[in-house]
């Protein structure tokens, strides 16, 4: 992230000195990693939320491809099976039979359209993979950053 510091940053800034050739005071590091807290908190904040409404939005892609198959399974059955059954009927004087062929016809046509849409959904998740791969790499940071200031307490 742009404004995120990075560890040789944040150690080269401790380390800084100030004008007189004194150390930076601790309560001044501590505003500053406090800031840069605040700053990474909001970061990943507005990624998670925009992570989440790039799933929605696909999600609602894939609701209206599933409403859409089942309109077109409904309508395709009833248009066609009066056509087919009609003409199946006088083919072999039997129409229940071709009334028959032709839903099993058209639910699977339907259903080779849900299971695709079904397919797509279940492969785009609505967990917000980045950010939580984020999150674990500032916590790693964080430790990191803990442990070294705690180290420069003692010395």
């Amino acid at each position: 992230m742009a404004t995120r510091l990075d560890v040789h940053e944040v150690r080269e800034q401790r380390s800084r000195l100030n004008g007189d050739g004194a150390e930076v005071p601790l309560g001044e590091l501590l505003k500053r990693f406090g800031q840069d807290a605040g700053t990474l908190v909001k970061q990943e904040i507005t990624l998670a939320k925009l992570e989440l409404r790039e799933s929605a939005r696909s999600l609602g892609k894939d609701a209206g491809k599933i409403g859409a198959a089942a309109g077109l399974g409904l309508f395709g059955a009833l248009a066609f099976l009066a056509f087919v059954i009609a003409g199946l009927g006088d083919l072999i004087n039997n129409y229940w039979l071709s009334a028959l062929i032709v839903a099993v016809l058209l639910l699977g046509a339907a259903a080779v359209m849900a299971k695709s849409a079904l397919a797509h959904m279940k492969k785009n998740s609505l967990a917000p993979q980045e950010t939580v791969q984020t999150l674990k790499e500032d916590q790693r940071w964080a430790k990191r950053e803990v442990q070294d200031f705690k180290q420069s307490l003692k010395s």
